[in-house]
C-alpha cells in the first residue's frame, strides 16, 4: 500500500527527487513502527522501479543520449 502511495507521488512530484519522496514515505512507515514488524524495502532494491514509473509518466522513452541532437523535449514537461 505505501509503496502505491510512494510510485503515485513519484509521478505527480516531478521536481522532488525520488530519494526524497522514498524516505518520506518510508519515514512514515518507521514511525509508526512498522520497521519492527516487518523488514522495509532500501531504495536501492526499488530505485529502477521508481525512476521507469516516473519516465513514463511523463512520456520520456531514453534519458541518456550520445548526441545532442538526439535529445528529445516534450511538451508535458
Amino acid at each position: 500500500m505505501q509503496m502505491e502511495k510512494c510510485s503515485k507521488a513519484v509521478q505527480e512530484n516531478l521536481s522532488d527527487p525520488i530519494s526524497k519522496i522514498f524516505e518520506e514515505n518510508m519515514a512514515s512507515l518507521e514511525d509508526r513502527g512498522l520497521d519492527l514488524i516487518k523488514k522495509l524495502p532500501a531504495l536501492n532494491s526499488v530505485q529502477k522501479m521508481l525512476y521507469r514509473k516516473r519516465n513514463k509518466s511523463i512520456g520520456a522513452r531514453k534519458l541518456t543520449f550520445a548526441k545532442a541532437k538526439d535529445v528529445e523535449v516534450r511538451k508535458k514537461i
